[in-house]
């Protein structure tokens, strides 16, 4: 029987800790599709292109583990088969470090099936395959998008996406290996490099 892993992207977290309603589609669409043999990923701890929020007491909130909070409130989980991955910042991150636990975990699937929202859905699909070549992955990888989204027209986000998505592809020309992609991500990559930073953006990206 095939066995697969999803990857519920992270995208946000509202004023009082919930998951806004692009996350909660994504989440229904993994509750609606999820099998009984299959594995599931919550993936990235906080966005750096908007100010963090905390909780009454002070601490930063992960959005992965808010997000396993709103799927496991409404759909039944198997802890042995669920994980969270708090060291990504953002979506390269995000799907990186995520083929990283799966592997590192040794998971039996046949299938990483990273779930997002359709204006996020083209740089997440290029960049998962571009690492799953990288890394030499023995799985077949997708990316999907709910069948039913909240509707959300949001001109700056798709802005954003289609010039972070040009931008990958000119990067990625000059990566052809592991090593490459390393170098660039922890030297260059201002999430992830001696710069730590990010561009600020606003409640207008969504996230």
């Amino acid at each position: 029987m095939q066995s697969n892993c999803f990857v519920i992207m992270s995208g946000g977290v509202t004023e009082n800790g919930s998951a806004p309603s692009h996350v909660a589609d994504r989440c229904h669409y993994v509750g609606t599709n999820l099998q009984s043999n299959d594995y599931l990923l919550f993936s990235s701890l906080f966005s750096l292109n908007v100010p963090q929020k905390f909780d009454e007491n002070g601490f930063v909130w992960s959005e992965a583990k808010l997000t396993y909070d709103y799927y496991s409130s409404i759909y039944n989980v198997k802890t042995d088969r669920c994980f969270i991955e708090n060291a990504s910042f953002d979506t390269i991150g995000s799907v990186f470090y995520s083929m990283n636990m799966i592997t590192s975990l040794a998971l039996k699937i046949d299938k990483i099936i990273f779930v997002t929202s359709t204006f996020h859905y083209d740089r997440v699909s290029f960049i998962s395959k571009k690492l799953s070549e990288i890394l030499s992955l023995n799985v077949r990888v997708q990316t999907k998008t709910p069948i039913v989204e909240t509707y959300t027209q949001n001109l700056a986000r798709e802005r954003h996406e289609t010039k972070q998505l040009a931008a990958l592809q000119k990067t990625f020309l000059n990566i052809q290996t592991l090593s490459d992609f390393s170098k660039w991500f922890y030297l260059e990559h201002r999430n992830y490099s001696l710069s730590f930073k990010s561009e600020r953006k606003n409640n207008d990206h969504l996230y």
